[in-house]
């Protein structure tokens, strides 16, 4: 069960998964949905979002290592498959995940590479569930400021890896004209007078 706590900004913090039918990101609920007298495409959009589940943006199939696998090898796993993650799991199940800025900070820090990933991997990652919504990813990702999250089914198994380019292409082609129509730079502020 999810529990919800003070996280980034006063904004709910919820830790572990959320059950079938449980959403932390309710209707009206979803940062930035104050959507009185706004843009249809503005409604339309936040209804897909709480409506949509996270297998319809895109997931990718996980990578998945074992705790004991050497660290030196899941950075050439990532760069052989072009992946930004690697899922670590212990008999089938998530028990961390070892991403590609965790392998900057080891090689950065000049860690022992022989040592086992399970060292360097982050312990019991946020996840999603593959009855979550995309509005529930997005809630999560920016609550938490990742960038990918593991889908996993109800006994702990991943089932999928969504990542921000997921969620990108998924609102580019669900709302093309709300991103397309949009300014390159929104407000932008002149910092010296145009003309003579």
């Amino acid at each position: 069960m999810p529990v919800a706590g003070a996280g980034v900004g006063g904004q709910p913090d919820y830790r572990g998964t959320t059950g079938p039918g449980e959403r932390p990101d309710a209707p009206g609920t979803f940062p930035g949905s104050e959507l009185e007298g706004g843009p249809s495409w503005v409604t339309d959009t936040t209804d897909d979002l709480h409506r949509e589940l996270v297998e319809q943006a895109g997931p990718e199939v996980p990578l998945c290592v074992e705790p004991q696998t050497p660290a030196r090898r899941v950075p050439q796993l990532l760069a052989e498959q072009g992946r930004g993650a690697a899922l670590v799991c212990r008999r089938g199940k998530l028990v961390g995940i070892f991403t590609e800025r965790d392998a900057l900070g080891m090689l950065a820090e000049g860690q022992d590479l022989g040592a086992a990933i399970e060292r360097f991997m982050a312990h019991d990652p946020v996840t999603l569930r593959p009855a979550d919504t995309v509005g529930a990813a997005i809630t999560r990702m920016s609550l938490h400021g990742y960038r990918r999250l593991p889908i996993v089914d109800g006994e702990g198994r991943p089932a999928g890896l969504l990542d921000v380019a997921g969620v990108i292409h998924w609102l580019v082609e669900h709302f093309p004209a709300a991103v397309y129509n949009l300014p390159p730079v929104a407000n932008p502020v002149m910092r010296e007078r145009e003309g003579p």
